[in-house]
């Protein structure tokens, strides 16, 4: 090539280039919004990508700048402003007191007073809706409707159902999410009978008979019940809202979680893993960890015809410290370095602490191990909030807690779900292992 020609195309290359950075630089400007005036293009870009931590000013009023509301935090307002209403005894009506106080303390996040003051809040909160039925239209019909604030209904709802499947391992581990509008389903799952074969000429292959079988989800309804200080309810900063999210989402996630592995299946609970014919438990292992016990209950699903899509263990902290400590017959550790990367054997690893250990003896316990894309998720509806001063509650020694005489509130959210299990063959639990 011609050295003319090498500096055409260097030319033409640095040009390109050229233009490409300029019209980065102009649409980060754009989006930028404040940050657009920066003289200096890297520290522009390097704020356009950072995610600001909010600043004590934003901490009291909860509203971050150039980020939004923080997830999930509508949802915590707006329950959050119902309960006041029947904590200051208020006689106006609610969605007039919810207007007045969201225009008052968050009057900034304009998006939000906008909700708060729309007709889909006022036929949510004062009265119009009676039932769970009309409740459950209102919120997913309306949210088609902008000039009510429709438009922000899926992003509340969505924010909080991602933040409490980011602390239920079902839905980090892949759970298959399978709506119930109606709150039920039969779905059919094929179990046997898929015939395939090279057909020759004049020759007849005979049919399998198809094997076929139901899997019926109903919901179930989870109640989860958490109690908060009056002072912290009648708190409008960005801490108060976090405490109350944390709060009602943890007592959520533990349930959903314990209920998955030990669920009874009966007409009021959902079944788990424990109490589901067909699932593989290895009794026969014992002992303590060591270097082949997980390859033993890979191997056990690889039997199978599982397609292992969504591969898991769960354990609890007592297990995870029996492998992250084996060692082999040179003292070496076994999975440390691989477990300090989040999975054992190549496979991700969940911990969940409920899962029980024993006492007495060799303090045993168990873990599980699934392709989770075989655990379904039967979802009608995950949160109806509820509350009471006068309910009553007990504490860990069902002792009863006088909510009135400690200026405590009981709040109670409910949840509608059932769990089914498609194939069985792709979950083994290994019980009986020894931690002592």
């Amino acid at each position: 090539m011609s050295e003319n020609m090498e500096a055409i195309i260097k030319q033409a290359a640095d040009s390109a280039v050229e233009k490409a950075s300029e019209q980065f630089e102009k649409t980060v400007d754009e989006r930028l919004g404040g940050y657009g005036m920066v003289k200096d293009k890297k520290e522009s870009i390097a704020k356009f990508f950072a995610k600001p931590k909010p600043t004590e000013a934003e901490m009291k009023t909860g509203h971050l700048k150039d980020d939004g509301l923080a997830k999930g935090h509508a949802f915590a307002r707006f329950a959050k402003m119902k309960l006041q209403h029947k904590l200051s005894g208020s006689t106006q009506p609610l969605d007039v007191f919810m207007a007045e106080t969201a225009e008052k303390h968050y009057g900034q996040d304009k998006n939000f007073v906008k909700m708060v003051k729309s007709g889909f809040t006022k036929s949510m909160v004062s009265g119009k809706v009676k039932t769970f039925e009309e409740y459950k239209k209102s919120l997913f019909n309306n949210s088609s409707i902008p000039e009510d604030g429709g438009y922000l209904v899926p992003e509340m709802y969505g924010e909080i159902i991602e933040l409490l499947r980011e602390k239920v391992f079902l839905f980090q581990a892949g759970a298959r999410v399978v709506p119930m509008s109606r709150g039920n389903i039969n779905l059919p799952i094929h179990n046997s009978g898929a015939l395939s074969f090279f057909r020759g000429e004049g020759k007849r292959k005979k049919g399998k008979k198809q094997g076929l079988k139901n899997l019926k989800m109903t919901s179930k309804n989870q109640v989860s019940m958490v109690i908060m200080t009056n002072e912290l309810i009648m708190r409008n900063d960005y801490n108060a809202d976090q405490a109350f999210l944390d709060d009602v989402l943890k007592e959520m996630a533990i349930t959903m979680n314990e209920t998955a592995l030990t669920g009874a299946g009966t007409e009021f609970t959902p079944r788990g893993i424990d109490n589901t014919t067909g699932v593989n438990t290895l009794s026969s292992l014992g002992a303590k960890v060591d270097g082949d016990t997980a390859a033993t209950m890979i191997g056990e699903i690889m039997k199978t015809n599982i397609p292992m899509e969504k591969m898991g263990f769960v354990m609890n902290g007592v297990m995870w410290a029996q492998y992250y400590n084996a060692t082999d017959g040179n003292g070496a550790y076994i999975f440390r370095d691989e477990m300090n990367k989040g999975t054992l054997s190549s496979i991700p690893f969940f911990l969940f602490n409920k899962i029980a250990v024993g006492t007495t003896g060799n303090k045993e316990t168990k873990m599980y191990l699934a392709d989770w894309n075989e655990f379904l998720v039967g979802e009608e509806m995950m949160f109806d909030v509820a509350t009471s001063t006068e309910a009553t509650v007990y504490d860990e020694d069902e002792n009863a807690i006088d909510l009135f005489a400690q200026n405590m509130m009981a709040i109670r959210v409910e949840s509608f779900y059932d769990f089914g299990i498609a194939h069985p063959e792709g979950f083994v639990i290994l019980p009986g292992i020894h931690t002592i």
